[in-house]
């Protein structure tokens, strides 16, 4: 037998163990050269080791069986679950959403779900839809809650005419035609009052200290036309029209701007003996 330590593969120990099983120890370890306590090792570890592998595909297979059996379980239970909600619901229930078997199932749905039992599944057996599930309504007055109350920058509560009071007094100053958004800024921040902007309008309206938005419209007042484009003269160069035109000068290429003087009591009456011509032409 030799004296170096040799190292074995996995298929020459495999070739060992099995010409053990056949001839025995001691002709195995003639044949190749291998000590009989390294045979046995090797048997030892083989065996332990088909062992473990057959222990762990039957765990394996133990664990798998244990959650088909839960599957299944659930499956069964959640079966019975949506007969007992269907069963539960009344008959004919409508699809309407004001129709009053839709407050029925809405009960049902709660009943279950009370229970524990999931939220998404009895809504869907029950045929209420999430959104209608979790739906609350509001109560009270629809729309913008205007503020309660007015307070000063010391937290004091000021009365209706008080604050009225403060906005005729901005109103007796000169120059001052505000409307309610800017007497509102005002409010806010010259006289440090916390109001909003709604209330400011119910003030200046009950105080009736809003501007009237049609006393400079056209729609109110009567268009003032120009009827007199020229001014009527009795003299020569009482008037003067002044213009300025654009003239092509070819030679240079350039545009030179020209002054023009026109005397409008010669123009008056030329336009006078121009009418004057086409009447008798006629």
């Amino acid at each position: 037998m030799s004296k170096h330590r040799k190292s074995w593969s996995q298929s020459e120990k495999m070739a060992i163990i099995n010409h053990y099983k056949e001839h025995g120890a001691v002709a195995t370890s003639r044949q190749y050269d291998v000590s009989t306590g390294m045979i046995y090792r090797w048997v030892s570890q083989f065996d332990d080791k088909k062992e473990s592998t057959a222990t762990t595909s039957k765990d394996l297979d133990y664990h798998r069986l244990l959650r088909e059996n839960q599957a299944l379980k659930e499956i069964v239970a959640e079966k019975e679950l949506e007969i007992r909600v269907k069963s539960d619901r009344r008959c004919g229930c409508s699809s309407k959403k004001n129709d009053i078997k839709h407050q029925e199932r809405m009960m049902v749905a709660q009943n279950f779900i009370d229970q524990q039992h999931p939220k998404n599944k009895i809504l869907k057996w029950c045929g209420v839809a999430r959104s209608s599930f979790y739906y609350h309504p509001k109560t009270g007055i629809r729309g913008r809650k205007p503020y309660a109350q007015v307070k000063n920058n010391m937290g004091q509560i000021l009365g209706r005419q008080v604050v009225i009071s403060i906005i005729e007094r901005l109103f007796e100053n000169i120059f001052v035609d505000y409307g309610y958004y800017k007497t509102y800024i005002h409010l806010k921040k010259k006289e440090c009052l916390i109001i909003s902007k709604h209330q400011v309008y119910s003030l200046m309206k009950e105080a009736e200290l809003l501007r009237n938005r049609y006393n400079t419209s056209s729609k109110k007042n009567k268009r003032q036309w120009v009827k007199d484009l020229l001014p009527v003269t009795n003299t020569p160069f009482d008037y003067l029209e002044f213009d300025i035109k654009y003239v092509w000068v070819a030679g240079k290429n350039v545009n030179v701007q020209i002054l023009t003087v026109l005397d409008v009591y010669s123009r008056w009456q030329m336009g006078h003996f121009i009418a004057f011509l086409i009447k008798k032409k006629m």
